[in-house]
């Protein structure tokens, strides 16, 4: 078992990044400053650090100005939707 396991930790640390050549960032720069370091980051990992905002509300009331108004505060896109019961 031993020898296994030191087979296996050659094995990851050779899979490394351990000079960050490929991914130029470290989990303690994403902590500090996540903006800068977000395209570093797995798809999944964005999902679940995304920030999502719904403005909900009857039709005409506002909510696409709103939604619109709301871009450059969070530096987000918008995503327009609607639901008909129709």
């Amino acid at each position: 078992m031993h020898g296994f396991v030191l087979n296996l930790a050659a094995l990851v640390a050779g899979c490394l990044d351990q000079t960050r050549k490929l991914y130029p960032t470290s989990g303690t720069a994403v902590r500090q400053d996540l903006v800068p370091q977000w395209d570093m980051l797995s798809p999944a990992v964005r999902a679940g650090l995304a920030m999502r905002v719904v403005v909900v509300g009857a039709e005409s009331a506002g909510t696409t100005t709103l939604s619109r108004e709301l871009v450059p505060h969070y530096a987000c896109v918008v995503v327009c939707g609607c639901e008909s019961n129709g």
